[in-house]
């Protein structure tokens, strides 16, 4: 009867499904799959990406000296939102038992 929530970080591309095949998936980070394997005997998971290929790159661009004034944009950047992404930045898992 427990809830659980939790978040992980992802900065890399997703790369589970081809153009060649449906059926491969990617369970040795946490990804879309081994997250709903992770919590497979639960009663109800939702899983939620955050962030997409701009801002990881963002996240990457904005350390060092240029953070004071990158830093400024980092409002406008967290604003692009994508429904689905193959470059998320991380996730959040609302799962009940």
């Amino acid at each position: 009867g427990g809830i659980c929530i939790l978040s992980t970080r992802f900065i890399f591309p997703y790369h589970g499904i081809t153009k060649e095949t449906d059926h491969y998936r990617d369970y040795y980070r946490f990804t879309w799959d081994s997250l709903n394997y992770l919590f497979r005997k639960f009663s109800k998971v939702e899983i939620y990406h955050h962030g997409n290929k701009i801002q990881a790159l963002w996240q990457i661009l904005n350390s060092g000296i240029l953070i004071i004034v990158l830093n400024i944009f980092n409002p406008i950047i967290a604003r692009i939102r994508f429904k689905k992404t193959i470059c998320p930045c991380g996730f959040v898992v609302y799962a009940v038992k």
